[in-house]
């Protein structure tokens, strides 16, 4: 038996030197040397972790944090983009197929590529230089992640700029993504139970099990008072009553509901979905202005609550280049290039998220061929074509002892996955639930070619409150909370996304037959529930329907009060009266900037006390 002979002292001594090193920070510059790369570029990691990746030109750097990503995080970056591609039976196998299935319908890399279309030359070649570090990495990798063995696989498909953008959409997706089907078939229990026992199920559920209202009345914009001094929710409200009056729901709808809800509740991407968006995930912020401080600067701090994962959605990073001058430090995604959420020498900014209802579900009436696929919808009594998509599923044949043995899967029906029917009057939001001539669609403000990552860019970049301010202009899907404050002692808050106008509420002032936006609405035009066509276009605008107006949504730039809170609140009060269709817009028509999530009782009360958890945010930033 050999012994190791040392003297104790020499390995103490080594062990002192290694301490200090850590406590120093000391971090020693690895330079990259790569034929895609234009100059000089290194990647140095500090004493806790943090890579600093410094380049002279905006191109090496995206190049060296996808060569970072991809060095630390790959098979978590293969995995996301395959999850949010449908793919994942190519990697894990048989038993994914069926959510590949789902995922695929909904089409997530369908609106990647449309965004990949619609940017820029300045911005692919941004994303491109982000892919070309990931795929030098799996070049010279030695040895692929340890996962790949277990699943019989040693050849990895090049990392796209595609798969970067579809990344984002998939976060953008969970954070601002809802489907109306639990809701709805909650309420027409609620509605045959009180049919059956003699009471009134719709107030029930409304007034009592299910209020809009949240339990904590406190708001991020204080909302201006009345002539009586009683507190209007942001504005004037209509005079209607409290809470919506739902028509009885039909039979058919309750069944179409079921069944879609069947097919994807256990799916780890839409499943979440069913439930109201507090129950999935959620932030803190605040914002103090340096009137409030002792150092007379502003202080800033972000606590994002997404879900506990391992490895976890977040990477920090700091990200340095000369020309164009960057200098941005904060948390990643792995995957996608920039930063979204951190600080650069002049201004920081935090996330939480904000309830815009950007989706809506339509009951259609369908024309079929003679195979049972969908040629048609039919609104106003009109046949108006539909849009194919022939998708094509290949699984991973695990435990064969054959490596990379990916077989097409050839067991997918066309009514049942193998073509994806799109229907352009949803923004090209697919038919999810099939019946006979009846069917279910989704309208989703993040279907089509949208700018998400291009405006995490334009902050990173960002010297001051304007610049800031016009980065925001390019992010269409997600619906944020912004907090932002700069060293020149500015804070704001700005509510982020687009929000599509609904016809009835706009032309009506109320939900037509009694349908409200966050139940399956009517696809037949017979009600006036359509997303209103697009006539005013706003800065940067990506939904190809009429939204709400920049000036219109909830913002505040150094509040009198000195500072502003958020925990995923109702920003400005539109639902503390429990009714949110009632808020006036200016011009006519009633504004539903919080209406995407109806809480049961015994849950939101578990939440009402988070406004107040400032000693808890766990990032907390001053621009000096």
């Amino acid at each position: 038996m050999s012994q190791n002979t040392a003297p104790r002292g020499h390995g103490r001594r080594l062990l002192a030197l290694a301490v200090a090193a850590v406590l120093s920070g000391a971090a020693s510059a690895e330079p990259i040397k790569a034929p895609e790369l234009k100059a000089a570029a290194s990647i140095a990691v500090g004493a806790e972790g943090i890579p600093l990746i410094k380049a002279q030109n905006e191109h090496d750097l995206a190049f060296l944090q996808g060569y970072a990503h991809a060095r630390d995080r790959f098979f978590q970056m293969d995995y996301s983009r395959r999850g949010a591609s449908g793919t994942i039976a190519e990697l894990l196998g048989q038993p994914a197929l069926a959510n590949d299935v789902q995922t695929r319908t909904l089409g997530l890399r369908r609106a990647a590529w449309a965004t990949w279309q619609a940017a820029s030359d300045d911005t692919r070649g941004w994303l491109k230089a982000y892919a070309d570090g990931v795929n030098y990495w799996l070049r010279t990798t030695p040895t692929l992640p340890p996962e790949y063995a277990a699943l019989e696989i040693n050849q990895i498909e090049p990392w796209s700029p595609v798969d970067s953008i579809v990344i984002g959409k998939a976060l953008a997706f969970q954070l601002s993504f809802d489907l109306d089907i639990q809701t709805t078939l909650e309420l027409g229990a609620y509605q045959q139970a009180g049919q059956a026992a003699g009471f009134d199920g719709t107030a029930l559920y409304f007034g009592d099990t299910h209020r809009l209202a949240p339990p904590d009345n406190r708001v991020t914009i204080p909302p201006p008072a009345a002539a009586n001094g009683a507190q209007l929710a942001g504005g004037d409200k209509a005079e209607v009553e409290a809470g919506p009056n739902v028509a009885l729901l039909d039979q058919t709808t309750l069944d179409l509901a079921r069944a879609y809800r069947d097919k994807i509740a256990d799916h780890p991407l839409i499943g979440p979905h069913l439930q109201p968006r507090e129950n999935r995930a959620g932030s803190n912020e605040w914002v103090v202005s340096g009137s409030l401080t002792t150092t007379g600067k502003p202080i800033l701090s972000n606590d994002p609550h997404l879900s506990l994962a391992l490895p976890s959605v977040f990477v920090e990073q700091h990200l340095s280049s000369t020309s164009p001058a960057i200098n941005v430090t904060g948390v990643t995604v792995a995957g996608a290039p920039g930063v979204i959420q951190g600080c650069n020498d002049r201004i920081c900014w935090g996330t939480t998220t904000n309830p815009l209802d950007v989706t809506d579900v339509f009951q259609e009436t369908l024309r079929l061929n003679s195979y049972g696929l969908p040629y048609a919808t039919v609104h106003g009594g009109v046949e108006e074509p539909v849009e194919w998509v022939f998708q094509n599923f290949y699984v991973n044949k695990t435990g064969d002892g054959q490596l990379n043995n990916l077989v097409r899967e050839n067991s997918i029906g066309y009514t049942n996955g193998a073509v994806t029917v799109l229907v352009p009057r949803r923004n090209r939001g697919p038919i999810v639930q099939l019946s006979g001539t009846t069917g279910l669609s989704v309208a989703y403000t993040g279907w089509g070619a949208t700018g998400e990552l291009e405006s995490f860019r334009r902050i990173n970049r960002a010297q001051n409150l304007a610049e800031f301010q016009q980065a925001l202009t390019y992010f269409d899907v997600g619906s944020q909370n912004f907090a932002y404050a700069d060293v020149d002692g500015n804070i704001g808050y700005f509510t982020s996304a687009e929000l599509p106008l609904r016809t009835d509420l706009q032309t009506l002032n109320t939900a037509d037959g009694g349908r409200p936006p966050w139940l399956i609405r009517d696809g037949s035009g017979t009600l006036k529930h359509d997303w209103m066509p697009l006539r005013t276009r706003e800065a940067n605008q990506a939904v190809p329907f009429e939204i709400l107006p920049a000036a219109e949504m909830p913002q505040v730039v150094n509040p009198a009060k000195g500072w502003f809170s958020n925990a995923n609140n109702d920003p400005v009060g539109t639902t503390l009266d429990n009714n949110p269709l009632n808020q006036v817009r200016p011009g006519g028509g009633v504004c539903t900037t919080s209406t995407s999530s109806i809480r049961p009782i015994a849950r939101a009360a578990s939440t009402a006390s988070s406004p107040r958890s400032w000693p808890a945010a766990r990032r907390s930033r001053s621009p000096t």
